[in-house]
């Protein structure tokens, strides 16, 4: 016999497993090499994530929400690239999505800075 399918906020669902670990991995080597890339070459660069889930796992590591920011963060405080970044989480899950914006609110204090801000802080 074939078990429902869980539900998308399910705890269950968002134990960190290998192939996850594996895929953010991967993720956070992309994005460092093309944020990189095309933060050199463009004012801006726009990022979409259009399965965000709730930005932390059960064990607390964090989601692509989490590793987007962060990874944007720190080539922006080490190079100075992009000058403004776009992201957009989409998560269909109204749960996750809630959860999600509670975890990048605590565990990302600054992230980004426009150019003029930037400047000020020098």
């Amino acid at each position: 016999m074939v078990g429902r399918p869980l539900l998308n906020d399910a705890r269950e669902k968002w134990e960190y497993k290998e192939h996850t670990r594996v895929k953010h991995q991967i993720l956070d080597k992309y994005l460092h090499a093309w944020i990189s890339i095309l933060g050199g070459t463009h004012n801006q660069i726009n990022i979409f994530d259009c399965f965000a889930g709730r930005g932390k796992y059960e064990d607390g590591s964090y989601g692509s929400p989490i590793i987007i920011l962060r990874q944007l963060a720190e080539i922006r405080k080490n190079r100075n690239i992009p000058k403004r970044a776009m992201c957009v989480f989409i998560e269909n899950n109204r749960n996750n999505f809630e959860n999600m914006k509670i975890v990048i609110e605590k565990e990302i204090v600054c992230l980004l800075y426009t150019s003029d801000a930037a400047d000020e802080l020098d």
